[in-house]
């Protein structure tokens, strides 16, 4: 932004003229600014001796509502307490709240509003409050049940214009309403406001706070829109799988028959008639038993694994990254054919999908049929755009997405992928995308993702006012909704707060211009310490001026100062804890470990400080969340063990000669093993309710194991990948890890599904050759109660010259993907805190010699 338009969107911030909201469709009447010289008098001297707020009795909920918040912010503001009646008294002045006989008199029809519209008016002795409203319960933001509510919006407007009202956050302390001395509204005042677009949604979590904080802040929606995952949730291929395999994607040669959790993967065969018959049927049965459910999902299953017979393939056209084809067509195709075959078998039905991942283009060949909209994603835009390439991309998907679908939604989890609540300010990014979307009659809506259920207010609360000023009203000015949000959050505070961020935004910019982003949303953590480290000293200083400043304020003021200035204690524990982490990782010595104990202690104990309902600093879930992403070591569990020196271990056998036959289940003398095990939850260390247990024997040439691995679930086991080398970590499976040299440089890995199914490879540092074959004679068995694998591998293929003499020494480690429980559980013997590789988490194998059994 220039330097003239930001000082113009400021002098409009100062003046009070707040523009509102339009509609793409409805032009508003715009109001003349609100005059303090003149004008109708509500409270303070010249008032009327009476004010009364006027209610329809038989009206609908958001208009009683409406008038109850009307009554209770005129009070707040002024300490007077105007009266919500039925029927008004001829001597008093008259609030006249929603659809009402007066305002139909007055010439006020709500059927002239277009959707979630309201009206102000001044006539007479009557002020008219009016707005387009349906039935149901204003707070209630499911997404089919919301309602309209256009009466609540022109209260809120005039809250924001007369009683100068803000709703920065969530509960109390987020709302902020001034205290006035006189309420004047102007004589003539008449003003009409509608949102721009017909869907506006954040994510938020669902308490009543949360509730009010997105209505006061006008989200919400007049047309139901509908695009998550939902194959697996109609044509699922553990219900059809059995009976049609035909059913779903054919990948390296044979159908996917198995979900991966969380509804991943299962994909569909989208060329068969039959599936496209299948989902025509179940649209219209969903639609038949939820009459509201006006928009049925189409939309992909997540986590890849698409199609691959030759028909599919067939309606690809283009490349979508290199290598990888779009398969935007073959979606846009399988939507006009399940539109078709509904037909008009559920009048007023849309089908929606979203235009994501491998369907992230437009479709080149296949133009949607009317009555089907589409969600184009755009995460991580925070940085893309910042790079002038990525940028470009996006702006292709948006603009050839809106150009050739009459509906279209955009949805942008801004950030990307979970980044532990960290403070990343790119309002110029956030503004781009909502305001590019307005250009074009097609976009119906934006929903924009934060980070989480739990909202950051701490550190991202401007970003969520800025998003919701421009869902409501895309051509106003960033700086001055910027200027605004700050003066009402921080009060005196407001300059020396709006330069922290500032001085965020400008050193996330920088970050943002240099990093690399992969197609698949994944970054390196390093702008991390690229954007927070050099502005440590910069940020501490605007933080202790804005304490400073609001220490004779509000305390409500002081807490909202608090939290961002916590917001930042955070970073700087987590930028700590990430620059220890990096440090343990090259040298796991134990004083590192000790630095790392007291940083992941420091820091949980801020996140159990800040968890509790009603904070709104950071969303613990997202750190959570972004904690497991990464598979960060964040618990005391591994430091404590490293500061101990102790390591799990085995004695293994070691008999001369060679054991058994081709038998290995009962020619092998499994009862003499050693036991590793049970194996734990690899993550935090803590057992694991099933049980899991390795069994290990050696002789001359071999090393034996033995997994029993209970599953109380073997209805529920996953072992879809038959073929070698294949992604069997997707699968339930059991792993094995081994470095004979002991000294972390190289490890053998070995994989093993259900099935039988094998992937070996060869760990060199960071590095993993899949071309490298153990050689190893495995074989599986299932029971009611779990199933086993057994294994031998030789120690030649392990590159070990000689028999292991008693008294060796291997690191080693075993470890289970638990898919078959829900939620899906990583297990090991050694637990790693994090990934299974990680050999200084291993355990030791010492070898002991003892006589070859009897024959």
């Amino acid at each position: 932004m220039s330097r003239t338009t930001r000082g113009i969107a400021l002098a409009l911030v100062g003046l009070g003229l707040l523009i509102v909201g339009g509609c793409a469709k409805t032009a508003p009447v715009q109001s003349r600014a609100p005059s303090r010289a003149a004008g109708v008098v509500l409270t303070g001297e010249g008032a009327p001796s009476r004010v009364q707020i006027v209610v329809a009795s038989d009206g609908m909920a958001t208009p009683k509502q409406a008038a109850l918040e009307l009554q209770r912010l005129v009070e707040k503001a002024t300490g007077v307490r105007w009266a919500v009646v039925n029927t008004p008294s001829d001597d008093a002045f008259q609030v006249v709240v929603g659809p009402h006989p007066l305002a139909e008199e007055a010439g006020i029809r709500t059927e002239e509003l277009p959707p979630e519209g309201f009206r102000m008016r001044v006539q007479g002795r009557r002020l008219f409050l009016i707005g387009q409203d349906t039935a149901g319960d204003p707070w209630d933001l499911h997404w089919m049940r919301a309602c309209r509510t256009g009466t609540l919006s022109a209260v809120v407007e005039f809250a924001r214009q007369f009683l100068d009202a803000r709703w920065v956050m969530p509960g109390v302390d987020g709302e902020v309403v001034p205290r006035l001395g006189k309420l004047m509204i102007p004589t003539e005042l008449d003003f009409q406001g509608a949102p721009f677009f017909r869907s506006r949604r954040i994510t938020l979590g669902a308490t009543p706070a949360e509730a009010r904080w997105m209505r006061f802040n006008r989200l919400g929606w007049s047309q139901v829109t509908c695009f998550w995952h939902n194959w697996y949730q109609t044509i699922s291929p553990e219900v059809y799988g059995k009976e049609h395999p035909e059913w779903f994607a054919m990948v390296n040669g044979a159908r996917r028959l198995h979900l991966r959790e969380e509804g991943m993967g299962g994909q569909l065969c989208v060329s068969n008639p039959e599936v496209v018959r299948k989902m025509a049927e179940i649209a219209v049965e969903n639609f038949r038993k939820y009459p509201g459910w006006t928009m049925f999902s189409l939309s992909e299953n997540d986590g890849g694994g698409h199609c691959e017979c030759s028909s599919c393939r067939a309606l690809d056209v283009e490349e979508w990254h290199p290598g990888k084809p779009s398969l935007s067509d073959r979606f846009a195709r399988f939507a006009n054919r399940v539109r078709e075959a509904v037909g008009d078998r559920a009048p007023g039905m849309k089908l929606g999908y979203m235009g994501y991942h491998q369907g992230e283009l437009p479709p080149v060949k296949t133009r949607l049929l009317p009555g089907i909209a589409v969600e184009d994603i755009h995460n991580g835009y925070d940085k893309r755009f910042h790079q002038p390439a990525a940028r470009a991309r996006h702006m292709q998907v948006l603009k050839g997405w809106r150009a050739q679908c009459p509906e279209v939604v955009l949805t942008t989890y801004f950030h990307g992928m979970a980044a532990w609540s960290l403070p990343m300010f790119s309002p110029e990014a956030l503004a781009d995308l909502i305001q590019t979307a307005a250009e074009f009659p097609s976009s119906l809506g934006v929903y924009v993702g934060m980070g989480g259920a739990q909202a950051a207010f701490g550190t991202q609360g401007n970003e969520f006012f800025l998003a919701a000023e421009l869902m409501w009203n895309p051509k106003q000015k960033v700086a001055a909704i910027l200027r605004d949000y700050n003066r009402a959050a921080f009060g005196p505070a407001a300059e020396a707060v709006g330069a922290y961020f500032d001085l965020i935004r400008r050193a996330h910019d920088r970050a943002a211009g240099e990093m690399k982003v992969m197609h698949d949303e994944t970054v390196d953590e390093g702008w991390i310490f690229s954007t927070y480290d050099p502005i440590r000293l910069q940020a501490d200083a605007f933080l202790q001026k804005a304490q400073a400043l609001v220490a004779s304020t509000d305390a409500a003021t002081r807490r909202r100062v608090r939290m961002a200035t916590d917001g930042w204690e955070w970073t700087k524990i987590q930028v700590d804890t990430l620059t220890g982490l990096r440090r343990y990782k090259a040298d796991p010595s134990a004083e590192n470990a000790r630095v790392m104990l007291d940083l992941v202690k420091r820091r949980e104990a801020f996140c159990a400080a800040h968890a509790g309902p009603g904070d709104y600093t950071v969303s613990v879930p997202e750190i959570r969340m972004a904690d497991r992403q990464r598979a960060l070591s964040v618990g005391p569990g591994e430091y404590e063990a490293r500061i101990s020196g102790k390591r799990k271990s085995a004695r293994v056998p070691l008999f001369s000669g060679r054991l058994g036959g081709d038998d290995l289940w009962e020619g092998v003398p499994w009862g003499k093993a050693a036991i590793a095990g049970p194996m734990v939850r690899t993550d935090d260390g803590q057992p694991y309710a099933v049980a899991t247990t390795v069994r290990l024997l050696a002789d001359d040439e071999r090393l034996y194991l033995r997994f029993d691995i209970r599953e109380p679930r073997m209805d529920r086991l996953v072992s879809a990948i038959a073929q070698r080398d294949g992604p069997v970590w997707n699968d339930d499976a059991v792993e094995i890890f081994l470095d004979p040299a002991n000294h972390r440089k190289t490890c053998y890995h070995l994989l093993v599904n259900p099935t039988g199914a094998v992937a070996d490879l060869r760990h060199l540092g960071d590095r993993a050759e899949i071309s490298w074959d153990a050689g190893a004679t495995v074989a599986t068995r299932r029971g009611k109660e779990g199933w086993e694998v057994v294994a031998t591998i030789s120690y030649a293929a392990l590159d070990v010259k000689a028999t292991p003499l008693p008294g060796d020494v291997w690191s080693a480690n075993f470890a289970r993907a638990h898919r078959a429980a829900t939620p899906s559980a990583n297990l090991a013997w050694s637990p790693t805190f994090g990934l299974f590789y990680k050999p200084e988490r291993f355990g030791e194998l010492i070898f002991e010699a003892v006589e070859k059994p009897s024959p």
